[in-house]
């Protein structure tokens, strides 16, 4: 992979925007106050979101603005999704801007979920608004991945799943030989994925039982992702590990990358894979060219 760092970096931490496969870069980090940015994602409606130390921004323009509309107060059981909506609203009108931890935020269809250290948190308004999932206590979340209608939701020691959209939640009974979560995945076809120093481990029942991946052999696993578009689960390890691993769902098969840097996560982004460094910015994999139409030029 070839590095591509922040060109103007030097200003700051914040975020930065490429338009051009990393090329250069641009600061956008008005309206964040200098806070650290631990999570992003993307809203339904195209909005950017960030979680900070000091909780959720949305990207407006040039400018982050800080949500406003985000109730502590869980909705009433039995309610419509639109009588929730209205009661959330008149919730939020009565909240403080919301001012937790936000280390995760996730998206599946028209739903986001904020893991926070005040809960989980759930928005059907592209983060405009948001309030507490019901059935889940109110623990300091560190994690949280979804896909359809699976969404987990994870701290260091212990993980709560819902197959259902949230309608019931249940506790996650871990792999016995992992000693702490550092990473989480769904993978949109009823399996849950987990990682950490011991590598990684998967469940289709919930839990009841674990397998590990015979073909990969690995240990400080740092990041799980699963990409729908191309059915990969994408993986990155601590440990002077330089190589990326995707595999291939259903059938588990493997392909990796060595890419020559310690990754803290790996994502697709067009037709390239996109790692992100701990300390040398961002770096990006060289597009593939068929060498048919190499003949051709």
């Amino acid at each position: 992979m070839c590095p591509r760092l922040p060109s103007d970096a030097s200003v700051g931490y914040g975020v930065f925007v490429s338009e051009n496969g990393g090329l250069t870069w641009t600061q956008k980090s008005a309206g964040l106050d200098g806070y650290d940015v631990f999570s992003m994602e993307q809203a339904p409606d195209g909005t950017i979101l960030a979680g900070t130390r000091h909780g959720i921004y949305r990207l407006q323009g040039d400018v982050w603005s800080s949500v406003d509309n985000a109730s502590l107060a869980t909705p009433p059981r039995g309610s419509s999704q639109v009588r929730e909506q209205r009661i959330r609203s008149k919730a939020a009108s009565k909240a403080d801007p919301y001012d937790g931890i936000v280390p995760a935020i996730a998206r599946t269809g028209d739903i986001l979920y904020a893991a926070t250290s005040d809960g989980l948190l759930m928005s059907h308004t592209s983060g405009e608004s948001w309030s507490t999932v019901r059935g889940l206590p109110k623990r300091d979340w560190e994690y949280v991945a979804a896909s359809r209608s699976m969404v987990v939701a994870a701290n260091l020691h212990s993980a709560m799943l819902t197959t259902n959209g949230g309608m019931h939640w249940t506790n996650v009974s871990l792999p016995p030989a992992l000693t702490q979560i550092d990473a989480i995945a769904v993978d949109g076809a009823g399996g849950l994925w987990v990682g950490g120093l011991q590598g990684v481990f998967v469940t289709e029942n919930g839990g009841a039982t674990w397998t590990t991946l015979r073909s990969i052999t690995l240990h400080g696993v740092n990041s799980l992702y699963y990409d729908e578009a191309s059915q990969q689960m994408l993986i990155t390890a601590d440990n002077k590990n330089t190589i990326v691993y995707a595999v291939h769902l259903p059938d588990r098969s493997v392909k990796y990358w060595n890419t020559g840097w310690n990754l803290r996560l790996a994502r697709v982004v067009g037709d390239h894979l996109v790692g992100a460094t701990l300390f040398d910015g961002i770096v990006v994999q060289p597009r593939m060219v068929d060498s048919a139409l190499l003949e051709k030029h």
